[in-house]
């Protein structure tokens, strides 16, 4: 859609960057960004790619640091240990591993006859199987986390680049959904730790809070 429009295309890979395969969209990108901390890398290091041809002034001028893109004394250690993460989870996706998980965890939950709705994309290929976003019906996102959190699980409302905000996520937004259906949105997603037990766990636990949460409304 952009090509020889002069237009720069910059993409945020923090979330599939050494989760899925990336090989076919680097390619068209001019600029991407990656994070540490979703490797299991050290927080606060983080990786700037811009294309060669693309040209780059600095913010501060006289900047030598970073190729000049930004000043201050640079986290060798860090990056260093960025570095080893990085190449440790791009030579092992373990994706059909995760695929399992999901494929686990939906089949139990559909098990459990809890009215829920699942957003997904119907190609597999399009998919980032570690994250799971779904409603339960009925039952605001804010509830079904406080109450999966005293159990023992950590889950989300909305996309991490939104955490603490009370607005609906952008997926629903981009879906036609109401704001009801944003409200009961959650996020939940997988780690190297993460066992099949824990998802059927998990199950267990969301069915559990469902009929809590009804018998309380009578």
């Amino acid at each position: 859609m952009i090509k020889g429009r002069d237009i720069l295309f910059h993409s945020d890979f923090v979330q599939s960057f050494g989760k899925i395969r990336l090989d076919e969209v680097i390619e068209h990108v001019d600029a991407v960004s990656i994070s540490s901390h979703k490797l299991y890398g050290p927080k606060g290091v983080g990786l700037l790619y811009i294309r060669p041809s693309v040209p780059v002034s600095p913010l501060f001028p006289v900047v030598t640091q970073e190729k000049g893109m930004r000043g201050g004394t640079i986290n060798t250690p860090g990056i260093s240990s960025f570095t080893v993460a990085a190449m440790d989870h791009v030579e092992s996706l373990h994706l059909e591993h995760y695929w399992s998980l999901r494929t686990l965890f939906i089949h139990a939950l559909h098990e459990q006859n809890v009215p829920y709705t699942l957003y997904e994309h119907s190609l597999k290929s399009k998919q980032l199987p570690q994250v799971v976003g779904l409603r339960i019906h009925g039952i605001q996102g804010q509830w079904m986390m406080l109450e999966l959190n005293k159990r023992g699980f950590a889950i989300s409302t909305g996309s991490a680049c939104h955490v603490g905000l009370l607005d609906k996520p952008a997926l629903i937004y981009a879906m036609d959904g109401t704001d009801q259906e944003g409200k009961e949105f959650i996020r939940i997603s997988f780690g190297e730790k993460t066992v099949k037990s824990d998802l059927l766990t998990l199950a267990n636990s969301i069915k559990d809070i469902y009929n809590q949460y009804f018998r309380l409304e009578e």
